[in-house]
């Protein structure tokens, strides 16, 4: 079974260091294969299993996908000599702030943006 996904969701898809990748492989007892960088198709994702598990699988990620999709992203600028007060050691600040909110965070390297982007499920 394959499913196209856009590859910036793959990260979130597999999760850290393989957490939700490893979940849904478990849950449904499939092999989940991500494209590599160079392939034709960067957005296909294949699920190998026995076929109702798989479809299991693939709906379980589209669900996944669709709410990704459904978050909105706000880029906020903040003065780079704060960064490491809200990062904090070793990120616990910033870990603590994206659990408290329910939101994610990224921060962009100084050459090319002093930010930090902040995808958000509240529209407002």
């Amino acid at each position: 079974v394959s499913l196209s996904v856009d590859p910036k969701f793959h990260p979130k898809i597999i999760g850290r260091r393989g957490a939700v990748i490893s979940q849904i492989r478990k849950e449904y007892d499939v092999l989940v294969q991500f494209p590599g960088r160079t392939s034709d198709h960067p957005d296909l994702i294949t699920i190998t299993g026995y076929e109702s598990n798989a479809l299991k699988a693939k709906s379980a990620i589209a669900e996944m996908v669709q709410g990704f999709e459904d978050l909105s992203q706000r880029e906020i600028t903040l003065d780079p000599r704060i960064h490491s007060r809200i990062i904090g050691a070793r990120g616990r600040q910033i870990r603590k702030i994206m659990e408290d909110f329910k939101v994610s965070s990224r921060s962009q390297r100084r050459a090319q943006f002093p930010g930090l982007r902040i995808p958000r499920s509240d529209p407002h």
